[in-house]
């Protein structure tokens, strides 16, 4: 799934509504149970695992909800991650641009200069088109991490939209099983089950979303390692020009460290 910000909004949306429907389904089918309980011709222990199984059937959805407002607190991450992927695709043309910029039969100093200066000058520029292309390697992959992270955070949270919807299911069974005039457990324990599998599916969908984004967190590591090659950045910083060590203003003697090309 590619990740689209309308999309994401809409799934939002969809998500706070049906957390706002749940504790109404809940009183609901905790109300269905009791009257049903308190029916004269119920035995005790009958009206007890009534009230029982309604207490764990909303005690369940409640767990449920508290997990997805929790999990709400990061909903405008896909965003921002998807906000950066653009930003470092844009970094790819300006790094590009300065690797092409820096290639050493690109630059016009061997046209008026030449002595010592000019020669470490020109290798020191060389490495510097070096890290600028590793800058601009990085800069292509680091987009595809984050997309693939935002995409997975749009697809989570469809799934919690989806997941909501079950849970929903499952109290209106309850509550129909409980005011039935021919009460069935059958349909009170299909209720429950659904609540049930809304909160196994929930952790599945969490421990997915999660490897998904320890991977990406790996891949991101390796490529700020690669950003930290002293082979391209000496000393973990953009290698020097080393112009200002060579000083020597005698530019016209032939034998200055900056002679003019004559």
């Amino acid at each position: 799934m590619d990740f689209d910000a309308a999309a994401h909004d809409r799934a939002v949306d969809m998500i706070r509504a049906r957390l706002a429907e749940i504790p109404t389904r809940v009183t609901a089918v905790r109300a269905a149970a009791s009257a049903a309980a308190n029916q004269p011709l119920v035995p005790g222990p009958i009206a007890t695992a009534m009230l029982d199984v309604a207490a764990q059937i909303g005690t369940v959805a409640t767990e449920i909800v508290d997990k997805i407002v929790e999990l709400l607190e990061g909903v405008a991450a896909p965003v921002m991650l998807f906000g950066y992927a653009g930003a470092w695709t844009d970094i790819i043309g300006r790094a590009s641009d300065v690797q092409g910029r820096l290639k050493v039969d690109q630059l016009p100093v061997r046209a008026h200069w030449k002595g010592l200066a000019c020669d470490r000058y020109v290798a020191a520029v060389a490495s510097q088109s070096g890290a600028a292309g590793r800058v601009a390697g990085m800069a292509g992959a680091v987009p595809l991490a984050l997309g693939a992270c935002a995409a997975a955070g749009l697809a989570f949270y469809v799934v919690v939209g989806v997941i909501l919807v079950k849970v929903i299911e499952g109290l209106v069974v309850s509550v129909a099983a409980f005011a039935s005039e021919a009460f069935s457990w059958a349909g009170v324990l299909l209720g429950l089950g659904a609540v049930e599998i809304g909160a196994s599916l929930l952790i599945a969908a969490v421990t997915t979303l999660v490897a998904l984004l320890g991977a990406q967190a790996v891949q991101l590591n390796n490529m700020r390692a690669g950003l930290l090659d002293h082979s391209q950045f000496p000393g973990g910083h953009w290698p020097r020009s080393v112009v200002d060590t060579y000083t020597d203003a005698t530019v016209t003697d032939g034998d200055a460290k900056w002679s003019v090309t004559t």
